[in-house]
C-alpha cells in the first residue's frame, strides 16, 4: 500500500512538472460549453423559423411549440450523457472524455447546420432535428463534469476557485454571442434569405469551432492528472455505482444546489425577457438587449465570485448569494409588474443577474470539490444533468404554467424562492473544500 501511494505520489508530482499554459487549458476545457449555449442560443433564437421548416403544422404557435420540444429533448438526454462520459472521464481520463464530448457535439450541430428542410426530404428532417438535439444533449451532460475536473486538478490550490469559474463564465459569454448573432443576422438580411439559409450560418460556424476545441484538447495529452492518479483509482470500482453507494448525501446537496442555481438562470437569465414581453408588454428590442447584457454578465461575474470563493471560501460565498437572490427575487418582479419600464427592467436584471454570476462562480468548483478524483467527474455530471434537465430545461414552461393556473404573474418569483430554499438548508452539511489540497 505504501510503495502504491509512493508510486502515485511519484506520478502527481511527474504531471505537475507537465502542465500545460494555464491559458490553454482555460480555453481548452471551456471550449466546449461555450460552444453548447452558443447553440442553445441560436437554436433558441431561431425556433420560430426552424419551427416553420422542420415541424410545419399550419400554425405559427404549433410551429414553435413543436421546436421547443426538440429544444427540450436535448435536455433529456442530459443525464445519460452525463453518467456515460462522467464513467469514461474517471476510468479513462477527463480528456478522453472531452474529446469524445467535442466530436458528439459538433456532429448534432452540423445536422441542424445541414438538414434539408420538411418540404425536401418529409418526415425525415423533423427526425434528424430531433437526433440532433439528442446528440447535443448527450455532449452537453457528459461535458460539465470532467472539463470542471481538469480545471481544478490542473490549477493551484490559491486560484482553484477562480479557475473553475470560467466553465460558468463561459455559459454566459456564449449565450450573449449567440443572442447578438441572431440579432445582427435579423437586422442585415433580407427575411426571405434569412428563413432559407441565413439561419444556418451560426450552426455553421458552431461546427468549425470543433478543429480548434480538439486540437487544443489533443495538445494536453499528456496533462491529465486523472490518467495517472485517479483512474487507478478508479478501475477498481464502478464510479457510478460507488457515488451511489458511498456518496449519496454529497450527491443529493449537489443535486439540490444544482437545482437552485439552474432555476435562477433558466427563469432570470431566458425567461425574464420572455416574460416582459407577454405580461408587461414591453418592446421586443429592449428585452433582446437584456438578454444580451444578462450573459455578458455572467460571463463578467461568475470569474469574480471564483475568486471571492477563493479568498473566503466557497460556502460563505454561495450561500450569501443564494440569499440575496431568495431575498430579492420576489420584489425584484413586484416592481417590475409595477412599473414595466426598459430603466427598470435593466436594474432587475443587472442585480439578480449579478448575484447569479457571483453564485455560479463560487458554486461551480464547490461542487467538484466534494467528491475525490477517481469519481470526480461522475460526481458532478449525474446530480447536475438531472437537475439541469428537469428543473434548466422546463424551467420557462414550469413558470408560465403556474402563470396560468394561478393566475399570479409573480409566481415565477416564487418558483425561484422555492427552489433556492433547499438549497440554502443543503449546503450547511456540505464541506468546504476551498481551504485544503485536492487529493
Amino acid at each position: 500500500m505504501l510503495n502504491q501511494d509512493v508510486k502515485l505520489s511519484a506520478c502527481m508530482s511527474h504531471n505537475e512538472e507537465q502542465r500545460a499554459s494555464p491559458h490553454r487549458v482555460l480555453v481548452a476545457a471551456t471550449i466546449g460549453n461555450a460552444f453548447e449555449y452558443f447553440d442553445l442560443t441560436v437554436f433558441s433564437f431561431f425556433a420560430p423559423i426552424i419551427g416553420r421548416l422542420f415541424f410545419p403544422a399550419g400554425s405559427g404557435a404549433i410551429e414553435i411549440l413543436l421546436s421547443s420540444a426538440a429544444f427540450g429533448i436535448g435536455y433529456l438526454t442530459r443525464p445519460v450523457g452525463a453518467a456515460l462520459f462522467g464513467y469514461m472521464a474517471d476510468r479513462r481520463g477527463r480528456l478522453v472524455a472531452m474529446r469524445l464530448t467535442l466530436l458528439l457535439m459538433a456532429l448534432g450541430t452540423g445536422t441542424i447546420a445541414f438538414t434539408p428542410s420538411y418540404r425536401s426530404i418529409g418526415i425525415a428532417a423533423p427526425i434528424l432535428i430531433v437526433i440532433a438535439r439528442m446528440l447535443q444533449g448527450l455532449s452537453a451532460g457528459g461535458e460539465i463534469g470532467p472539463a470542471t475536473a481538469l480545471l481544478l486538478e490542473q490549477s493551484n490550490n490559491r486560484n482553484r476557485g477562480w479557475t473553475a469559474s470560467w466553465q460558468f463564465a463561459s455559459q454566459g459569454g456564449a449565450a450573449a454571442i449567440g443572442a447578438l448573432s441572431g440579432f445582427l443576422l435579423t437586422v442585415s438580411m433580407p427575411p426571405d434569405a434569412l428563413a432559407n439559409w441565413g439561419w444556418r450560418l451560426p450552426f455553421i460556424l458552431g461546427v468549425l469551432v470543433a478543429p480548434v476545441g480538439l486540437w487544443l484538447r489533443s495538445s494536453l495529452e499528456m496533462k491529465d492528472l486523472s490518467t495517472a492518479v485517479g483512474a487507478t483509482e478508479a478501475r477498481r470500482s464502478n464510479p457510478l455505482k460507488q457515488l451511489i453507494r458511498d456518496y449519496p448525501g454529497t450527491a443529493l446537496i449537489t443535486f439540490l444546489l444544482v437545482v437552485s442555481g439552474t432555476a435562477t438562470q433558466a427563469i432570470v437569465l431566458f425567461y425574464l425577457p420572455t416574460y416582459a414581453v407577454t405580461q408587461l408588454h414591453m418592446s421586443a428590442a429592449t428585452t433582446l438587449g437584456t438578454a444580451i447584457a444578462g450573459g455578458g454578465l455572467t460571463f463578467v461575474m461568475a470569474p469574480i465570485g471564483g475568486a471571492l470563493s477563493d479568498r473566503f471560501g466557497r460556502k460563505p460565498i454561495a450561500q450569501a448569494s443564494r440569499v440575496a437572490i431568495a431575498l430579492l427575487v420576489y420584489p425584484s418582479f413586484l416592481l417590475l409588474s409595477q412599473h414595466p419600464t426598459a430603466l427598470t427592467l435593466i436594474s432587475v436584471f443587472g442585480v439578480l443577474g449579478t448575484l447569479h454570476g457571483v453564485n455560479s462562480g463560487a458554486n461551480g468548483p464547490m461542487l467538484a470539490e466534494a467528491f475525490p478524483r477517481h469519481i470526480r467527474s461522475t460526481g458532478m455530471a449525474v446530480p447536475y444533468g438531472l437537475a439541469v434537465a428537469i428543473f434548466g430545461g422546463f424551467g420557462p414552461f414550469i413558470a408560465t404554467a403556474l402563470i396560468n393556473y394561478s393566475g399570479n404573474p409573480l409566481m415565477p418569483a416564487w418558483y425561484v424562492v422555492a427552489c433556492a430554499v433547499p438549497a440554502i438548508i443543503g449546503i450547511l452539511f456540505l464541506r468546504d473544500m476551498s481551504r485544503e489540497e485536492l487529493d
